[in-house]
């Protein structure tokens, strides 16, 4: 009798063995696949054009899952959500770009977050943080070499500056985006 329940016990515990890591690999193929399915929105939200579609492409990625430890895709996400709203709903834009800016360490569309959102408060004549803005811009573009980004963001400062009536600096910061 005790081998027979041994023998019972050894196949029970093998075959919980190999549906508790049946589970385990379902599980992680699920969770694999969820996350190839965010990529491609991803992908198909960077080729949007139109504002309406971006909105809601965005919208699906954030809804998407509870996304940890992919704070690139939910950045990026925010920051087409943010520039989907630039120059229809400036305080839209600037709350996402935030969002987007907190997530992204190091990524290209950073080069255009700071500056937008430095343009964004040029319009509403909050000169101070612009300028924050657009010498974080200029930072990020001198550490990526991006030269084009350089002048054009010596040039903005420039014209914060003129907006603050410092033409003195105004003039220096035009000179230097040359």
């Amino acid at each position: 009798i005790n081998s027979k329940l041994y023998l019972m016990l050894f196949f029970f515990s093998n075959t919980l063995r190999f549906s508790i890591l049946t589970l385990v690999f379902l599980f992680m193929g699920m969770e694999f696949a969820a996350a190839q399915d965010v990529k491609s929105l991803l992908q198909e939200l960077e080729n949007l054009q139109n504002d309406s579609l971006i909105r809601l492409k965005a919208q699906e990625i954030l809804e998407k899952q509870d996304l940890n430890g992919n704070e690139d895709i939910i950045g990026k996400a925010y920051y087409y959500l943010a520039s989907s709203f630039d120059e229809k709903n400036n305080y839209k834009a600037i709350e996402f770009y935030k969002k987007a800016n907190e997530l992204l360490k190091n990524d290209s569309v950073l080069e255009d977050s700071f500056f937008r959102q430095s343009r964004i408060h040029t319009i509403f004549s909050e000169f101070p943080e612009a300028m924050k803005m657009a010498l974080k811009s200029l930072e990020y573009n001198k550490l990526n070499n991006n030269l084009s980004k350089v002048q054009r963001d010596m040039s903005y400062i420039g014209y914060i500056n003129d907006r603050m009536y410092e033409f003195k600096a105004s003039i220096d910061w035009n000179r230097k985006s040359l």
